[in-house]
């Protein structure tokens, strides 16, 4: 609301105050509207191909942040299993020592970096993850190519995990904030010197006032994946410790 509130006085403040001068200063251009008119049009093509691109730009910064907590929901599950084919005492570490992992990110992590903190404390538990397998020595055949898959299983959690980490903190850069808000400030420059009633100038700048808040207020929600009500959904990994708690007991 906020944002609809600025966009829209602030086009309508400009009319108020603006209107006046400009008509004063270009008083002897009265032919101006057939020359305002193309610039205005090349201006919002431009415009909106700048702002369609940020959006997809955000759409795909979304999109490859659920894309990497989802494969790493995956992976998580699939080590867990692989750690039940361990014998004892190894197997009893390794998965308490991954659920223990999978709890710090649910209950600590994700509800940190929604706030837009950095905590990033689970890589002490992937370490610890790291140094146990490193640490077996396969007896057969059978434990050789088991640890194996369990060792190509987990470079491929520890990827999908920074991929995520690094998705988490993806945003639009400040520059082309600044290069959207120049873009709205350009359209409206050239509405308000176009020669028209107030009534149709004000209704000029509303809409397109408007337009920019829609805009901005959906690129606003899909920017930093993983924080805001509208961030990334982490039930998959949720659900993988859910299901981990159960066999468990």
């Amino acid at each position: 609301m906020y944002i609809f509130n600025f966009f829209v006085g602030s086009g309508i403040f400009c009319v108020i105050l603006f209107r006046t001068a400009l008509n004063y200063l270009l008083r002897l251009d009265t032919d101006r509207n057939n020359i305002l008119d193309p610039i205005l049009s090349y201006v919002g093509i431009i415009f909106g191909i700048m702002i369609g691109s940020l959006a997809i730009s955000s759409h795909q910064n979304q999109t490859s942040a659920q894309d990497a907590i989802t494969k790493e929901a995956a992976f998580i599950t699939i080590l867990y299993r692989n750690f039940s084919l361990y014998p004892e005492p190894m197997r009893a570490e390794l998965q308490a020592v991954l659920r223990e992992y999978v709890r710090h990110v649910v209950e600590e992590e994700l509800p940190a970096i929604r706030k837009g903190n950095d905590l990033t404390a689970g890589a002490g538990r992937v370490a610890s993850i790291n140094q146990v397998l490193g640490s077996f020595e396969p007896q057969t055949t059978g434990q050789e190519l088991m640890h194996a898959q369990t060792l190509s299983n987990f470079t491929e959690f520890v990827l999908a995990r920074r991929l995520r980490i690094f998705s988490a903190f993806a945003n639009i850069p400040n520059f082309f904030w600044f290069t959207l808000f120049m873009g709205w400030f350009i359209s409206l420059t050239l509405l308000l010197m176009f020669n028209v009633s107030i009534v149709m100038q004000v209704s000029g700048v509303t809409i397109l006032s408007t337009t920019m808040a829609t805009l901005v207020c959906l690129i606003s929600l899909m920017d930093y994946p993983f924080r805001g009500e509208f961030s990334v959904a982490s039930d998959s990994i949720r659900l993988g410790y859910e299901q981990m708690m159960q066999s468990n007991r």
